[in-house]
């Protein structure tokens, strides 16, 4: 018993010194964030940062969406398995996963041919060259969120950290160079395309490289088990991004660039949360709480008490602070944006507070219940925003997207703190 208490705090040690260290440098990475949406939106057209909006939604979507089941289970087997026995790495594994990823991102990249189309997003003429261009980001972007899953899973936080941090710049270098050139929309998917699989590659040697422990037997995931977490990420990339979608299919370039720039600005308010939510997914890995649901639910609802008052502090400043802040970025260009970001500010606080309950279930291997849970949230979030859009514009969008949201994380948090042994899909 003692063994285990001890175990315990010296992985919450090496936890708290790590998150301190994510924190910091993801802090300084969302501050370049923070200076690429000003260039974006200072220095770009309404319709050419409409363009850019629906550029950068479909190609996260996609490498968000079809690669994040295996990333999740590979960070799940490799945090596990180097917490038991920190001599094991899975390098073959990372290289497989690597390849199964880019194999469905050209396959989803095809697959999103006609909606594009349909979008307004690209013409039957152009389609395949922009397309092609949306591929090479999501593959990037993935090689990169793949690179440092890797890396997190064997507790090197400030490596990970780093590599986030290369990607910020490399978009803040992207965006200026379109601005500054008045870039067409074709070079500016080029330029998006061809410096995020740049940065990709780059990743992807590093990744390889990562680790300096004996190889070990490669574990292969379970199909369903993949499946379901593939399923989950297609639902949760799906309900991140579809209000874009929708507002480009049935709104004006104005209310794309709207909503586009409010969610550029939530996504510096969240910018802790790929982060924090990959150290508390591998933290849900260690050896002192993966085989223990009681444990699980102490981690919660001590998380919970911890951080509401900050959380809650911080999203009450936002909401004040939007209306003083946003038109001083935007130079008064997209005022809705202030109210949207309004709106969505109830979502972060869903999402800070929750924020250990997806990886906990991960941990259980209840990967069915958790994709059952998005998949129903994503289907009523869309048939929702296609009910509003035409009456309430972006605003409604934004309100049955938020009070959505935050039902979502509201069910998950429940069902993480319910004792149960039926989740899991074995």
């Amino acid at each position: 018993m003692a063994n285990t208490a001890s175990t315990s705090f010296e992985i919450n040690r090496l936890f708290r010194r790590g998150f301190g260290i994510t924190l910091a440098l993801d802090l300084v990475a969302r501050a370049v964030s923070a200076v690429t949406v000003v260039v974006l939106v200072r220095g770009l057209s309404t319709s050419a940062f409409a363009f850019v909006t629906l550029f950068l939604t479909l190609a996260q979507l996609i490498g968000s969406a079809v690669t994040g089941g295996i990333r999740t289970w590979y960070m799940r087997v490799e945090a596990e398995s180097y917490s038991k026995d920190a001599g094991v790495e899975q390098r073959s594994a990372f290289v497989q996963a690597s390849k199964r990823g880019l194999v469905l991102i050209v396959l989803a990249s095809l697959a999103s041919i006609p909606v594009a189309i349909a979008l307004g997003f690209a013409t039957l003429e152009d389609a395949p060259i922009l397309l092609l261009c949306v591929g090479l980001y999501a593959g990037g972007s993935s090689l990169i969120e793949l690179a440092m899953t890797r890396y997190q899973a064997r507790r090197g936080f400030t490596a990970a950290g780093i590599l986030g941090l290369i990607r910020s710049l490399a978009l803040l270098l992207v965006a200026v160079v379109v601005t500054v050139t008045s870039s067409s929309d074709l070079a500016v998917s080029i330029w998006f395309g061809v410096t995020m699989a740049a940065a990709g590659c780059l990743a992807l040697r590093v990744g390889v490289g990562a680790g300096g422990g004996a190889h070990g037997p490669t574990q292969r995931a379970h199909v369903g088990e993949e499946l379901w977490l593939t399923l989950f990420y297609v639902a949760a990339a799906g309900f991140a991004y579809v209000d874009v979608l929708i507002a480009g299919a049935m709104l004006d370039d104005e209310s794309v660039a709207s909503l586009g720039a409010a969610l550029r600005y939530l996504a510096i308010l969240m910018g802790a949360m790929p982060a924090l939510g990959a150290i508390l997914r591998v933290r849900a890995a260690q050896v002192d709480l993966i085989d223990s649901e009681e444990a699980q639910r102490r981690v919660l609802l001590a998380w919970m008490r911890r951080t509401s008052v900050p959380v809650v502090g911080f999203a009450l400043a936002a909401i004040l602070l939007a209306p003083w802040v946003i038109p001083r970025i935007d130079d008064g260009r997209y005022p809705d944006s202030v109210i949207i970001l309004q709106i969505f500010v109830v979502t972060v606080v869903a999402a800070y507070l929750s924020a250990p309950a997806t990886g906990l279930l991960i941990a259980r291997r209840a990967y069915r219940p958790l994709a059952l849970i998005f998949i129903v949230g994503f289907l009523a979030n869309v048939v929702a925003d296609v009910g509003v859009a035409p009456f309430y514009g972006v605003v409604g969008i934004a309100v049955v997207s938020s009070v959505i949201y935050v039902g979502i994380y509201a069910v998950v948090t429940v069902v993480t703190l319910r004792p149960t042994n039926t989740l899991a899909d074995d």
